[in-house]
């Protein structure tokens, strides 16, 4: 029974108690928990951006060492050193110099890790830089060390104007007596296992890229000027191993000795051609098929730039005189396409074909002697701006020889030169 303040009774029900009203205090311990709750939001993107900060620098890493492994590759055969100082170099110019900002950047030939380690044909980076998140260390202790690696080696693209296909000669390609090949557009190639496969003696210099299966010998002030200059290179093909000639003609009556100025068209010279003293030649586009005879005279100049094969048919060697002058240009197309001189490869390999004594060449097209030496001696010179290839089963230039190349759409087959890729 309820009573009033006097202690009567108050007849009825007790009055239900009101709520009391939210203080701060609540409304304070809400604000906190949404306070503490955005902090933790933001602690995680700031972990997620620091995060995100050492994914995006290791990959620049890896860019660099990418980078910087094909530069190494590109510097083989020049020296070890120069292989780890073109290397960081490039990585340098990727942001990442060795040595600073605790950045490490480490050049190995032959490569210390993976499928090709202990293979000297093969350069391997590391680029490494720790990082240290603030946010990172509640979770973890130390140091993030993200570091990338690369493995680059050497490769062969079409660029080359040299080719001695020799397996194992000393010497498969010699250059002696102030001989200059002004090759910087292609590579000089040597498939010669021998430690003296490209040799160069008494000032003999190359100033364009070399690719040696073997070895490079080099003396009395030789100079390789350009680069890179690779041994211990893989195999390059012959690109006109798979060459079919036409089907011989019969005979022409075209043969024999010529003087003063004549013209020919293309056939099978059974008896070959002798041209005399100061002779004139001029070949009509074509093959010539000459069987067993090639005698020039002092002073021969012979023309044929319409598009000229001359096939050695049989093992004989050519007979070229003093100061001839030879303006050649292969065909364009058809199966002899690059071919300006093509000796058949079952022709014999002790012969040695020879441009000497001021010869001058102006040849576009390829001079193929795959079983023969060819020599260029004695002031022989090809012209500036032109494609000239030389394949031969070795090859010899001496005494102020000046070869020079330049190839664009002539019709030549590519021969591989030198480049580099990665393969881990």
């Amino acid at each position: 029974m309820l009573k009033n303040s006097k202690g009567h009774d108050r007849g009825g029900l007790a009055r239900p108690r009101q709520p009391r009203p939210r203080g701060l205090g609540e409304r304070g311990s809400i604000a906190l928990q949404t306070a503490i709750a955005m902090l933790v939001l933001l602690g995680m993107i700031s972990l997620g951006v620091e995060v995100t900060t050492v994914l995006l620098r290791h990959r620049q890493m890896q860019t660099a060492a990418d980078a910087a492994a094909m530069a190494g590759v590109r510097a083989m055969g020049i020296s070890a050193d120069s292989i780890a100082l073109e290397a960081r170099a490039v990585a340098a110019q990727h942001g990442f110099v060795n040595g600073v900002d605790r950045v490490s950047v480490a050049v190995n030939v032959p490569p210390t890790l993976g499928s090709h380690a202990g293979d000297a044909s093969y350069v391997e980076v590391f680029v490494g830089q720790p990082q240290t998140p603030i946010l990172a260390q509640l979770i973890r202790a130390g140091d993030f060390a993200p570091r990338a690696r690369a493995v680059a080696t050497t490769t062969l693209t079409a660029g080359a104007c040299i080719l001695a296909l020799d397996s194992s000669a000393s010497q498969s390609v010699l250059l002696n007596q102030n001989v200059v090949m002004k090759t910087d557009a292609c590579s000089v190639i040597s498939n010669s296992s021998s430690s003296s496969a490209l040799t160069l003696l008494n000032n003999a210099t190359i100033s364009g890229p070399t690719y040696v299966h073997g070895g490079t010998a080099l003396s009395n002030g030789a100079h390789l000027n350009g680069a890179p200059n690779v041994t211990s290179g893989n195999l390059t093909a012959d690109p006109y191993a798979a060459v079919v000639l036409p089907t011989v003609p019969a005979c022409t009556g075209q043969s024999g000795a010529i003087s003063g100025t004549k013209t020919l068209t293309a056939g099978h010279f059974c008896s070959g051609l002798t041209l005399a003293n100061n002779a004139t030649l001029n070949l009509s586009p074509g093959v010539y098929y000459i069987d067993s005879t090639f005698k020039t005279g002092n002073g021969v100049t012979i023309n044929g730039t319409g598009g000229v094969t001359i096939v050695i048919n049989n093992s004989f060697a050519m007979n070229v005189g003093n100061n001839g002058i030879f303006n050649l240009t292969a065909p364009k197309t058809g199966a002899t396409s690059g071919l300006v001189f093509y000796s058949r490869p079952t022709n014999t390999s002790t012969i040695t074909q020879g441009f000497l004594n001021n010869a001058e060449m102006t040849i576009v097209g390829a001079m193929y002697f795959p079983s023969q030496i060819l020599r260029l001696a004695n002031n022989a010179v090809t012209a500036p701006g032109r494609c000239t290839q030389i394949i031969a089963r070795k090859i010899i230039f001496d005494n102020n020889v000046q070869f020079n190349s330049s190839c664009n759409d002539t019709g030549v087959l590519p021969i591989g030169g030198l480049g580099s890729k990665l393969v881990e």
